[in-house]
């Protein structure tokens, strides 16, 4: 059997000094950035702002932005009457809106009662909504519930929920919740009108009774 020749192991040596070295130098060090050769380090490793920390680049010199509008934080009390949280969903009956009607109030109503009541109350709030029409336990009138609610009582079903309705706090802010009460209840009001127009355009339609009971000259009683 022949001996290897020295010049034969060059080759592995230099390749396990090479492996050896490359894992010497790449070797993993939580605590610190891996070494990296022809990088541009500015773009590599950016530094993180600290939360609290000024900032130079976002609205109002903060780090720490506020939530976007129209969102719920996370971990966040929904509901600013805390005490009314014990006393459950009639804790708001006979409490008033505090927005009043206008167009930009009654807008933002119409847009998140038709993202999240349309499915089972309709586009008019009488029931009829896709959901409703597949699984007739949902179909449920809230224009004509709302006739016999106060804006605070629908704000506390929109909270709380009431079977088979679930509960919208943390889906729904506070503010979004009265102005959708609103607009049910003005839901209500044009459901209220448009029965009473076609209870009217019933009667119009109606045949007049004959004011005579027959021929021959007779008197009528």
């Amino acid at each position: 059997m022949k001996k290897p020749r020295p010049l034969s192991l060059i080759p592995a040596a230099l390749l396990a000094v090479v492996c050896g070295g490359y894992l010497i130098v790449a070797r993993r060090n939580f605590n610190k950035p891996n070494i990296r050769l022809l990088t541009f380090e500015d773009m590599v490793n950016t530094v993180a702002d600290q939360t609290q920390s000024p900032n130079s680049v976002l609205p109002h010199g903060q780090t720490d932005q506020p939530p976007v509008p129209h969102t719920i934080p996370h971990n966040k009390k929904i509901l600013w009457y805390l005490e009314s949280l014990k006393k459950g969903p009639t804790a708001f009956d006979n409490m008033k809106d505090p927005f009043k009607r206008s167009y930009a109030v009654m807008q933002r109503g119409r847009f998140v009662f038709e993202t999240f009541c349309f499915p089972c109350h309709g586009q008019y709030g009488t029931g009829d909504g896709p959901v409703a029409k597949t699984f007739p336990p949902f179909q449920f009138s809230a224009a004509t519930a709302a006739e016999k609610l106060s804006e605070g009582q629908i704000f506390g079903i929109i909270t709380f929920g009431k079977p088979p309705m679930p509960s919208y706090a943390a889906q729904i802010s506070p503010d979004d919740r009265w102005k959708v009460a609103l607009y049910v209840k003005d839901l209500a009001h044009y459901q209220e009108q448009k029965d009473a127009a076609e209870d009217a355009k019933e009667k119009a339609s109606a045949p007049a009774a004959s004011s005579n009971s027959g021929s021959g000259g007779g008197d009528s009683f």
